[in-house]
């Protein structure tokens, strides 16, 4: 009978700036062992409040961590020398985590049953996105529909050039596909009363360089989506925002954080993502293996991502769905708090396409639902 494998428990060195020789002599010996490493909160050459790590950091089957996660259970690249986190409750008051400030929180599985209509709701009293759509990438708009369709919409709206009409009308026929000419037309079609949140940016390539027609969409002051090519357009504007009551939320990757932003560039992205929200007064989602989603006075961790939703058309979906739910839910981090965790919950398997993310989204819902 074999013996059983034995565990190495790490419980030695946190990490500030730099490892001494001794300490990465240590790491670099723990490395080549092939028993299970156990870390005692924090895994060595891991920096807790950041998420680096030293070069020769321990990588640790498991962490147990107390009371709470910390930044470097969620953060990569601190995340992958982790491995699986264990939270084991110490003794500390619920009041005094919830004191600190910013709270950070890890996502967790939403209430779909917040999001489900009554049995007096119509289709518009249910809520109506529309999606802004472009003559260059159709299938980014479609893409945004489709999700949005899939995450509780009850109606459609399209916003397109002329020339993609019969495009969408063949590609989603139960959408509402509204034909616009000019911006104008695209500004008076997003006031109509029944549409109740607008979805900006997947596929537009032509409003990269309007930030004025940009301005004139969030100026209706509807529960917005600015993501892709929208955030070129929001650059220039973005200190000079008009005054919003509804929820505004911006979604981009980091390289689009960077060029939005190019002065918080260099911060970590926990203190970036902070600030943005702070100074644009908005929902920031900064998207990753790892998805920050920040708010005023709180930050939350979405971690049960895989690396397999990292396709085309991925972020597209996600903007839809967070148009959704902001129908639903007026509160802009709890909207896309919402999506991350469900855009990633129906994104697992290998292969997968935005579109088979789309398909998987009711049986997420449905599975959670009689859970």
């Amino acid at each position: 009978m074999p013996s059983p494998k034995s565990i190495i428990i790490d419980g030695m060195y946190g990490f500030d700036h730099e490892l001494s020789q001794s300490q990465s002599e240590y790491c670099a010996e723990i490395a080549e062992l092939p028993n299970c490493k156990v870390a005692i909160e924090i895994p060595s050459g891991v920096e807790a409040d950041t998420g680096r790590c030293a070069p020769l950091a321990v990588g640790c089957d498991n962490t147990i961590a107390f009371t709470m996660p910390m930044v470097c259970h969620m953060l990569p690249p601190g995340r992958e020398k982790c491995g699986s986190v264990h939270i084991c409750p110490v003794g500390i008051e619920t009041s005094d985590v919830e004191a600190l400030d910013p709270p950070l929180t890890c996502n967790t599985m939403p209430q779909f049953a917040a999001i489900l209509p009554a049995t007096t709701v119509n289709k518009y009293s249910r809520g109506a996105v529309a999606v802004v759509a472009s003559r260059h990438m159709p299938g980014a708009a479609y893409l945004a529909s489709a999700a949005a369709q899939r995450a509780g919409a009850g109606a459609v709206f399209i916003l397109t050039p002329p020339q993609q009409v019969f495009y969408y009308q063949q590609m989603l026929p139960s959408a509402i596909v509204v034909e616009c000419k000019n911006p104008k037309a695209f500004l008076d079609a997003a006031q109509d009363r029944r549409i109740a949140s607008l979805v900006v940016g997947p596929g537009l390539l032509e409003i990269r360089e309007e930030s004025d027609f940009l301005a004139e969409f969030l100026a209706l002051d509807k529960p917005t989506v600015v993501d892709a090519s929208a955030l070129d357009a929001l650059h220039p504007i973005r200190y000079s925002l008009p005054k919003r009551v509804t929820p505004l939320v911006i979604t981009p990757h980091q390289a689009e954080f960077a060029r939005l932003l190019p002065e918080l560039a260099d911060e970590h992205p926990l203190a970036a993502v902070q600030s943005a929200a702070r100074l644009l007064n908005a929902t920031f989602l900064l998207k990753g293996f790892t998805s920050l989603i920040a708010a005023k006075c709180k930050v939350v961790f979405n971690v049960n991502a895989k690396p397999v939703l990292a396709v085309a058309g991925s972020g597209d979906v996600l903007s839809g769905m967070i148009g959704a739910l902001l129908c639903r839910l007026d509160d802009g981090q709890a909207a896309a708090s919402f999506a991350a965790w469900w855009h990633a919950a129906a994104g697992r398997s290998f292969g997968l396409t935005a579109e088979d993310i789309i398909a998987n989204l009711p049986e997420v819902a449905e599975i959670e639902l009689s859970s």
